[in-house]
C-alpha cells in the first residue's frame, strides 16, 4: 500500500471517528435543550420522562431523587410556582461511547405562590446516558447554587 493511500485512508478512519463523537455531542446538547424548554413550560412529567429508570436528581444537603417517578412527584411540589425565564448553558459536553458528562450554569427567574420575583443562579453537572437505541437520558443532574 503507498504512502498516499494510507495516509487518505486514515484520514477518513479519523474523520468518520470524530463526526459519531460530534454527532453524539450534538444529540446530548439537543437533549439539554430539551430540557429547558420542558423547564420553561413547567411540564413536569416530561422532563421525568429525560430521567434514566435509576436517574437521580441530586443538590446539597438532600437525599438523591431516584427515578421518573420520584422526579415527576418532587417536582409536582412546585405546581404553585411560576416560571418566568430558564436558561441552562453546558460550558462543555463530553462524550465518552454510551456516557456524557455536561458542566455549566443555569440562570432562573420563577415567581413564588406569595407572588415575588426570584432569582437562582449557579452552576450545573449533568451526566447522561445512551439506551443503547440512541435516545440520552439523565442519569445524574446537579445544581450548586451560588
Amino acid at each position: 500500500m503507498n504512502l498516499r493511500r494510507f495516509a487518505a485512508i486514515l484520514l477518513l478512519a479519523t474523520a468518520g471517528c470524530r463526526g459519531g463523537a460530534a454527532k453524539d455531542v450534538a444529540a446530548v446538547e439537543a437533549r439539554l435543550a430539551e430540557y429547558q424548554q420542558l423547564v420553561l413550560r413547567m411540564d413536569h412529567h416530561g422532563i421525568a420522562q429525560l430521567f434514566a429508570n435509576d436517574g437521580e436528581v441530586v443538590n446539597p444537603g438532600r437525599d438523591p431523587i431516584v427515578g421518573p417517578a420520584a422526579v415527576d412527584s418532587f417536582l409536582r411540589g412546585f405546581d404553585a410556582y411560576k416560571v418566568l425565564e430558564y436558561s441552562i448553558v453546558a460550558d462543555s459536553t463530553v462524550v465518552q461511547g454510551r456516557s456524557a458528562i455536561q458542566v455549566g450554569s443555569y440562570r432562573q427567574r420563577v415567581r413564588v405562590p406569595a407572588g415575588d420575583t426570584v432569582q437562582v443562579q449557579g452552576r450545573f453537572r449533568a451526566e447522561w446516558t445512551n439506551d443503547g437505541g440512541g435516545r440520552w437520558l439523565i442519569r445524574r443532574m446537579g445544581t450548586t447554587p451560588r
